[in-house]
């Protein structure tokens, strides 16, 4: 039992969002996936008929479920049941530990696309964390703003932008290796939380790999 955030806790939770794995099996309706392929998942699923699903901004539905957001669980499991249109195939060149790292990368990838950053561009990036910003209020200068006709542009997690964070990672543009501090085995799950919360300044993201 327990408080995470604005939600209360009333029984266990199955914690986890970045994953990739192996196709176990797949509905009879499913064109691009196979049985044995290696795969990512998007973790957050919308209601498809929502006005911000229907206008591509799938990201921004107040309906959306999202791996271990109150009440829905997470991947941390041996087995999950994902819809087909959010699961991704990853080449055979890049290991499961990198196709983990697609979703935080997507975030990054939505960020830059929406900046419309491009080869040559300058940008600093600030804030708490591998990704986010700090969740106090901060205060902001509207009028140093408008004097310079600054633009302000907010993101929230990603939308369509899995397939060109795996193409980046697959052509070598992007290696996340690097940045994965630390593997874990299913059986020192306990362990590995508590290294993060640790939060050890050479530590960026740790993972939990269950067996095959």
């Amino acid at each position: 039992h327990g408080r995470i955030g604005p939600f209360i806790v009333t029984e266990p939770m199955v914690l986890g969002h970045e994953a990739a794995g192996t196709v176990v099996e797949c509905g009879a309706a499913v064109g691009h996936l196979t049985q044995g392929q290696r795969v990512c998942m998007e973790p957050g699923l919308p209601d498809p008929t929502s006005k911000a699903a229907r206008l591509g901004m799938y990201n921004v539905d107040p309906a959306v479920r999202f791996w271990a957001t109150p009440p829905v669980h997470g991947c941390l499991t041996p087995e999950v049941i994902h819809p087909a249109g959010y699961t991704f195939p990853i080449p055979d060149h890049l290991s499961f530990a990198e196709g983990a790292m697609v979703e935080p990368l997507a975030v990054g990838v939505h960020a830059a696309q929406q900046a419309r950053i491009k080869p040559g561009d300058l940008a600093v990036v600030m804030g708490a964390g591998p990704i986010g910003m700090p969740v106090q209020p901060v205060p902001v200068d509207i009028v140093g703003l408008q004097a310079k006709e600054a633009r302000v542009r907010t993101i929230f997690r990603y939308a369509n932008v899995y397939d060109r964070a795996i193409a980046l990672m697959a052509s070598g543009k992007i290696d996340l290796k690097p940045l994965i501090s630390g593997t874990f085995p299913f059986s020192r799950s306990i362990e590995a939380f508590g290294r993060a919360v640790e939060a050890r300044p050479t530590d960026v993201k740790l993972q939990i790999e269950l067996p095959q």
